[in-house]
């Protein structure tokens, strides 16, 4: 990304010393074709200097454009690395805030249903927090201040069992697991969004067992 970055800065700076050079170059121009040569031999000199401040105009028309597509082309790549690193940094917060005992089917496949209820967001200083995907502002959770990462997944283990492998209640270190599986509703498919409910069918057709 770093990279990137500074290609960027280098391509803008480029283009901005030529987008100037051509300004003053069009302006020349324009003097040059204002001069009235009154003989033959300052005419033809006029028409040479024009057509050599056309050609050398074009030249660097030509770079603009060439600046511009490579310096656009920086910026996504720019963009690209930004978004990765973001949805890295998301995946790994939601992943830490998973209780001990659950396990989900698909880490992926649950960070993306658990954000219709509540879009992971990255402030400035790199921290993870919930957005209400209806009115934008922070999440507020059950005691009245900004649901936290871990209360966001448990909500989501509680609101679609469907997604977290059944063997929970057993092995050591489950209690949260238990406590979390008692809070969840039972399960009725024909109320589930249809993405949700694709999920669950590919629960399904894998042959797993669905809480």
């Amino acid at each position: 990304e770093a990279l990137y970055e500074s290609k960027t800065v280098s391509l803008d700076a480029e283009l901005r010393t030529t987008k100037g050079e051509l300004e003053a170059l069009k302006g020349e121009l324009q003097a040059v074709k204002a001069g009235k040569p009154t003989t033959p031999a300052g005419r033809e000199e006029q028409n040479t200097d024009i057509s050599r401040l056309q050609a050398t105009i074009e030249e660097l028309q030509d770079t603009v454009k060439t600046l511009k597509a490579e310096k656009e082309s920086a910026e996504t790549r720019v963009q690209r690395a930004t978004e990765i690193e973001r949805n890295m940094t998301i995946r790994s917060a939601f992943q830490r805030a998973i209780p001990k005992g659950v396990e989900f089917f698909d880490v992926d496949e649950a960070l993306e249903l658990g954000q219709k209820d509540g879009k992971l967001e990255l402030s400035e200083h790199g921290t993870v927090f919930i957005v209400n995907p209806r009115t934008g502002n922070p999440r507020i959770g059950a005691d009245g201040d900004p649901m936290t990462l871990s209360a966001f997944v448990n909500e989501i283990v509680a609101k679609k069992p469907y997604l977290v492998k059944a063997n929970l209640s057993s092995g050591s270190g489950s209690g949260e697991a238990r406590e979390l599986s008692r809070e969840a509703k039972p399960l009725n498919p024909a109320q589930l969004p249809k993405d949700e409910f694709e999920a669950l069918k590919n629960r399904v057709k894998l042959g797993e067992r669905i809480v």
